[in-house]
């Protein structure tokens, strides 16, 4: 997959990412 994603998408990935790693 080419990385075309905005800054606001990667903060976004970020976030729930580490969410689910809490859970």
């Amino acid at each position: 997959m080419i990385g075309t994603m905005s800054e606001d998408d990667m903060a976004m990935a970020n976030y729930t990412k580490q969410l689910a790693n809490v859970i």
